[in-house]
């Protein structure tokens, strides 16, 4: 809905800076609200900026805020995680500021049939500041099914009643919910995946585990996992009951794998660091033939193009959070 390498190190530069950003007003008297100025005629104002939008993408408001960390769908709209303004994180829907909150607020966003979830460090809030869960290690990785949602903690993941199941692996990176339960995805645990008692080991250095999706490659009525391995440049294919391997995608570099998204017919692929200077890219995978074609590349220098994903409507919306100095992106297609 995030101690790692590669991106989580690139994640690292937004809390160790301490960035200033935008935020409030330059030379003028307290804010009037989230839209403009207290000005005066000894005191002029220069107004607060909020996100714009162009044709195809929707920019930050904030240098070093993280827009794009995290995306969620729900209902017609999207809503951005930019979790690392030093103010606290940001939570918008679309250009729209929402609200502003506890550390890390919208590292990881989740959609239920009722609200949307916020994931901040050691909580989960829903859009209105409701304070869902607070537990030490929560809100870092969020799963949703219907009504139901899981998010992890230290050893394994606490539900929405506050119930807690361990699991073998620990802490996980990715989460996944569906009808027949829980899939937990290790990228730096002792095994790759888990469910009930089920596991599957995996090299230590591919990273498999970061990210998961549920999708129907045969077409046979029952979904296959679909299991980001950033750290091999590889997407594995799993089959649901056994988790044997069907099949692997492989092609793309720079962390190809470290984030899924699905439209029903295509799996999407991200590789925030992609290029020379970790501008990214997206790559669109055809299940059936495992065959993967890049998609878009990020434009600018630590763009992290593809390190965030989601289907809405009729649009794949791409995250970009940026390097430092930069608001972050959401790119439209």
């Amino acid at each position: 809905m995030t101690g790692r390498v590669a991106i989580a190190c690139t994640m690292l530069w937004a809390i160790g800076l301490g960035a200033i950003g935008l935020a409030g007003c330059k030379g003028c008297g307290p804010p009037r609200g989230e839209t403009g100025c207290a000005a005066t005629a000894d005191d002029p104002c220069e107004p607060r900026v909020y996100p714009k939008r162009d044709n195809s993408t929707l920019y930050g408001a904030l240098a070093d805020e993280g827009y794009g960390t995290a995306l969620a769908w729900r209902e017609g709209g999207l809503w951005v995680g930019a979790p690392f303004d030093p103010g606290g994180g940001r939570l918008y829907r679309e250009q729209e500021l929402i609200r502003t909150g506890s550390a890390f607020l919208g590292t990881a966003l989740g959609s239920t049939t009722q609200r949307v979830l916020v994931g901040a460090d050691g909580r989960v809030e829903d859009t209105g500041g409701t304070v869902l869960l607070e537990k030490p290690g929560a809100g870092g990785v969020l799963a949703v099914f219907g009504d139901r949602w899981v998010t992890r903690d230290p050893g394994g993941v606490t539900w929405d009643d506050g119930s807690v199941t361990p699991l073998g692996g620990g802490r996980p990176d990715s989460l996944l919910l569906d009808a027949d339960g829980l899939l937990a995805g290790f990228a730096f645990g002792s095994i790759a995946l888990e469910r009930s008692s089920l596991q599957v080991g995996r090299d230590s250095r591919d990273e498999a585990g970061w990210a998961l999706l549920a999708f129907d490659v045969d077409g046979d009525g029952r979904d296959e996992w679909i299991v980001g391995a950033p750290g091999g440049n590889r997407v594995d294919v799993r089959d649901a009951a056994t988790l044997g391997l069907i099949a692997s995608w492989t092609g793309g570099t720079g962390r190809f794998g470290a984030s899924l998204a699905s439209d029903g017919g295509y799996v999407y692929v991200g590789a925030p660091m992609a290029g020379t200077d970790a501008q990214g890219a997206v790559w669109r995978c055809e299940p059936v033939a495992g065959a993967c074609s890049l998609l878009e590349t990020g434009l600018n220098l630590q763009d992290q193009l593809g390190f965030s994903l989601v289907w809405g409507g009729q649009n794949l919306y791409i995250g970009a959070p940026g390097g430092p100095g930069t608001a972050g992106a959401v790119w439209v297609r």
